[in-house]
């Protein structure tokens, strides 16, 4: 076998690393095609964005290069979005994304509980430096946890009503 014959696909353990890469790659999606659907009302100022609503400014001479910061900046993974819509036949609309703050915030309480940080420990420069978080302050992240436990509550109470429970305690001290 010389060393431009083709590569035997039933054996995988032939592929190299570079040539696997090269199977998994997706087509790119035309810059044009994106924007038309991730973005609606196209005027000479800019375009509202379909997953967050908001307006970027954009002049028709520059391309689509705000458009394109926004949604790489805004909506991480919204290139996986556009092919499931394409694939799909619909359109990108808000509820597809999370959003950004919702994402901060359970990644913070996420920290917090799993690692047991502590809230001080979310001002801590040193541990904002070291996670890829977006900075929130103790304040926010202890507020926005006691709003999520009250709608929480609402929905279970809604839920449990007319049900007889008892809280019962694992034995876990803490301390």
């Amino acid at each position: 076998m010389n060393s431009s014959a083709a590569v035997d696909l039933t054996n995988t353990s032939a592929i190299s690393p570079a040539q696997s890469s090269l199977f998994l790659q997706r087509p790119k999606v035309p810059s044009k095609v994106v924007i038309a659907m991730m973005f609606k009302d196209l005027c000479d100022m800019g375009a509202v964005c379909n997953a967050c609503n908001t307006f970027v400014s954009q002049s028709r001479k520059a391309g689509y290069t705000n458009l394109q910061a926004h949604l790489v900046r805004n909506h991480p993974g919204y290139d996986t979005v556009v092919r499931s819509c394409i694939k799909e036949k619909r359109i990108v609309s808000m509820d597809m994304f999370i959003d950004r703050h919702a994402h901060t915030t359970y990644q913070w309480v996420k920290l917090v509980v799993h690692k047991n940080f502590t809230l001080a420990d979310v001002d801590d420069p040193t541990i904002r430096d070291a996670v890829r978080f977006d900075t929130i302050d103790s304040n926010t992240l202890n507020a926005r946890m006691i709003a999520a436990v009250k709608l929480a509550e609402l929905d279970m109470c809604a839920k449990l009503k007319g049900e007889k429970y008892v809280l019962v305690f694992d034995g876990v001290a803490a301390t």
